[in-house]
């Protein structure tokens, strides 16, 4: 049997993506061990049964995680600054040394690479070293192809001339955009940054520069490497067909735990209250969840706004709870008055709590719109104004009929009323989704996915 080794992106997210198939593939026998720079995740990780180790631990920023925005520490950032291009130096030198790499590989013998896209420095690290590697996506692919929106953009496939010229027309402010950020990066951080220092690796070990794809959104794509998509075909647009991509549908892992805890609580509630939560739900004619998932709580800075304009657009609405994820670090008392029917918590336990609900608000997270589809609960999409996948995962919810889009802290309460009554209220959501939803459950073969998986043993490009 193979050792796999996982290398994923540093928030639970990509991790909840993963840990269907890294299941079934221990389960047919083979060694799984996830790999990262950062103990954040650790205790998360195994508490789904699997180890995490810590790999290069001189070469990264040993605060990461911790947030810069200290108002009462102006030179935090300054700091930080130093401290991050200091840990890119000792990067640089590890990957082109490949001492440790190689030490890596020594003590971890591992068959196969699994390398999340948003590392994919790693792969320019590892290749050499002729080890099956594929690359993975937790998102829709973010390969460009002709007539298509980018993942980034809220744009929808228009059958016209007009269309597909909005269509390039927005790949190309993207590719300027992408541009100055990263001239600002280089500037920043005086040459190592993340563009410069992948460039570098391209450079110094020898890659092929016909082998690199910089059409691509968000990443620097690798072609003839093998990709798994970790998202359902049918729910990007249709008739997009990419070759060397291998599109998993989700699997939902339903053994993945969580509970409710209270805002600003060091203990969860206890398992009698919890049930009780949960049984109040069952007896509510209408429930509404809202999550701005990891990261948009993590990066997203106005959420006393959001949340205040979401419980005012449900005050007037009967027989319904609102059950608001608000994240860690919210303050409570920055909300208006709570009416009865508005619960709060940090975190509470997704996959329970969508069993159980009519509508979810998101910010468009490929992992919450997935949970939606195979719960079959529609959604109202508020991207939040972030640059990433959401937009493109908002445009395809709205697309295939299974929600509608909002900005709800521009919007006017009443149009957000509406807009909640309609999803609430009109079949078509409800029939839409379920349509998708039977899509997801027939695809729910963590068995399939792992033989998939296990043809890239033998299989793999992995050099260019």
């Amino acid at each position: 049997m193979a050792n796999i080794c996982f290398i994923i992106f540093n928030q639970p997210s990509h991790y909840n993506a993963t840990f269907a198939i890294a299941r079934a593939l221990a389960k047919r026998g083979h060694t799984i061990t996830y790999l990262s720079h950062n103990e954040s995740q650790k205790a998360y990780v195994e508490k789904q049964g699997f180890p995490l180790k810590r790999i290069f631990t001189d070469c990264y920023y040993k605060h990461e995680g911790q947030t810069v925005a200290d108002e009462n520490d102006y030179k935090r950032p300054l700091k930080i600054l130093k401290e991050l291009i200091a840990q890119t130096k000792k990067l640089k030198h590890t990957f082109l040394e490949g001492i440790e790499i190689q030490e890596l590989i020594n003590r971890e013998k591992p068959d196969l690479f699994i390398i999340d896209y948003s590392y994919v420095q790693y792969y320019f690290g590892l290749q050499k070293f002729n080890i099956p590697i594929v690359m993975l996506e937790t998102t829709v692919s973010s390969v460009r192809t002709p007539k298509y929106p980018g993942v980034f953009s809220t744009l929808m496939p228009e059958d016209s001339m007009f269309g597909n010229f909005k269509i390039s027309l927005s790949w190309k402010r993207y590719y300027v955009k992408r541009w100055l950020l990263n001239t600002w990066y280089k500037i920043l951080f005086r040459g190592y940054d993340p563009s410069s220092f992948i460039n570098l690796l391209i450079k110094k070990t020898g890659f092929p520069k016909n082998k690199i794809d910089r059409s691509r959104a968000f990443y620097v794509g690798i072609k003839g490497v093998k990709e798994l998509v970790l998202c359902e075909k049918a729910f990007d647009f249709p008739d997009r067909n990419i070759p060397e991509q291998y599109h998993l549908c989700p699997i939902i892992d339903q053994q993945r735990t969580g509970d409710f805890t209270k805002v600003a609580a060091t203990t969860h509630i206890d398992e009698k209250n919890s049930a009780a939560i949960l049984d109040a739900l069952e007896h509510s004619q209408h429930v509404i969840y809202a999550s701005l998932g990891s990261s948009a709580s993590l990066w997203f800075h106005d959420r006393t706004t959001f949340f205040n304009k979401l419980i005012d657009a449900v005050r007037t609405i009967d027989n319904c709870i609102l059950i608001l994820s608000v994240g860690k670090n919210f303050d409570q008392n920055s909300l208006k008055t709570l009416p009865s029917h508005v619960h709060i918590y940090e975190r509470v336990p997704q996959l329970e709590i969508l069993k159980r609900t009519d509508l979810m608000v998101t910010h468009g997270g490929l992992n919450s719109v997935n949970e939606c589809i195979f719960n079959a609960v529609p959604m109202l999409v508020d991207t939040l104004g972030l640059p990433y996948d959401q937009n493109g995962n908002a445009a395809r919810v709205a697309y295939h009929g299974m929600g509608l889009r909002a900005n709800i802290r521009k919007e006017a309460t009443a149009d957000v009323t509406e807009k909640i009554q309609q999803i609430l209220n009109k079949s078509t959501f409800k029939e839409n989704i379920l349509k998708m939803q039977k899509i997801y459950k027939n695809a729910q073969d963590a068995t399939k996915h792992a033989a998939i998986v296990e043809t890239f043993l033998e299989n793999t490009h992995t050099n260019g």
